[in-house]
């Protein structure tokens, strides 16, 4: 098992919604999540601004470093700092050479204003 750098001081829960089935056929449940928290992260964001038919759209992104076998997959979200992310695309393994600091990273999105 690899370990983090001594700054990976934050933590995080990971989301899992459950599966449930819903007129025959089975849906996503997010009301009903499998919550699970995590140490040993890192996390950075930006935030821009973007405008859809006239319409203020913040999406903030934030960058998650997380410990290499952290049970973390696309799909899930993630709860971070008072707030819930989604993840983008799958997290992506970074092995180092020496192994001892491998991680997971996960890019993450969270969208305010109106769709």
């Amino acid at each position: 098992m690899s370990l983090m750098v001594s700054f990976a001081t934050q933590s995080v829960t990971r989301l899992r919604a459950n599966r449930v089935e819903e007129w025959g056929q089975e849906v996503v449940d997010w009301e009903n999540v499998d919550e699970l928290e995590i140490d040993g992260c890192v996390a950075y964001g930006l935030a821009s601004v973007e405008m859809e038919s006239g319409r203020d759209i913040t999406g903030s992104t934030v960058q998650l470093i997380a410990p290499f076998y952290a049970d973390i997959k696309g799909g899930d979200r993630i709860k971070y700092d008072g707030a819930v992310y989604e993840i983008i695309g799958e997290p992506q393994a970074q092995r180092s050479p020496t192994g001892s600091v491998s991680n997971l990273e996960i890019m993450l999105k969270k969208w305010v204003g109106k769709k």
